[in-house]
């Protein structure tokens, strides 16, 4: 049978070589997939979300409207 120690050494041993292994796959293998990648051309000239001073200022206020006395049915409720 094996001593504590015996067992300890194996258990630490192990744990280091999974990290060893986690390690070298992470510097080898994960920066060659971050090399592959392309990068998107910028276009300044199209921008997704104007200011609204480009597009002339807020919208007209709501209306208020009347909500009505029933719940909204759900995926729960149509079951």
């Amino acid at each position: 049978m094996l001593s504590a120690w015996a067992g300890a050494i194996i258990v630490v041993g192990t744990a280091v070589l999974v990290m060893l292994v986690a390690l070298v796959w992470i510097f080898f293998f994960r920066n060659n997939t971050h090399r592959r990648r392309k990068r998107r051309r910028q276009h300044n000239e199209h921008q997704l979300n104007p200011t609204l001073a480009q597009i002339g200022g807020l919208p007209p206020a709501r209306e208020h409207q009347e909500f009505s006395k029933q719940p909204a049915r759900t995926l729960v409720s149509r079951l």
